[in-house]
């Protein structure tokens, strides 16, 4: 069988559940996160019965033994984990997405889906280049991607340059990687 995996989230902060799980004695579970914040523990904050909350041994144990598939698996995904390992795998999931940073695009895709989505329905001009180049650009249009030819699916770069008279331009450059890590590449 299947499991909503909404059915194992917090009923306060809508966050996956993790051990501990408390219970009141209706049934409505909380996490231990939200447990400690509660002003008073004797009373369920979703139907106010009294009593408390009790640890909830059952629930933990379904969270320790259910598999769940990645949620990227709408995008190829095909890993299976446990659902207290899920966020981990998802943190570093080769097919996770990139969004699209043209304002009201609802893209979403892989990294070379995005480029050529980029490309082909924004006319936004590409230029590549190799990993530890120095580039020169010509500031001629507002938007333009940077890929790295050499790393097929790996990061691309947007550098947007905005005039700001009298004083000139102001590039910006944005890392366009699901994974990317802040100062992680340099270019």
């Amino acid at each position: 069988g299947t499991i909503a995996l909404e059915a194992l989230d917090c009923t306060v902060c809508y966050h996956p559940l993790r051990p501990p799980v408390f219970q009141c004695a209706v049934g409505h579970v909380i996490c231990s996160s939200c447990h400690d914040k509660l002003k008073n523990k004797n009373k369920c904050h979703a139907c106010a019965t009294t009593g408390g909350y009790n640890r909830c041994i059952a629930i933990d144990h379904i969270l320790e033994s259910v598999q769940a598939p990645c949620s990227n698996s709408i995008y190829g995904c095909t890993v299976k984990t446990r659902y207290l390992e899920r966020q981990e795998h998802e943190k570093s999931c080769a097919l996770a997405p990139c969004f699209c940073p043209e304002a009201g695009c609802g893209f979403a895709g892989l990294t070379t889906q995005l480029l050529h989505h980029l490309t082909d329905d924004h006319n936004i001009p590409v230029t590549e280049f190799p990993s530890g180049w120095c580039l020169t650009l010509e500031i001629q249009q507002s938007m333009r991607v940077l890929h790295m030819k050499e790393e097929e699916g790996g990061p691309m770069f947007l550098a947007k340059f905005t005039p700001v008279l009298p004083f000139g331009n102001v590039v910006s450059i944005l890392c366009v990687d699901p994974h990317a890590v802040p100062g992680e590449r340099k270019f």
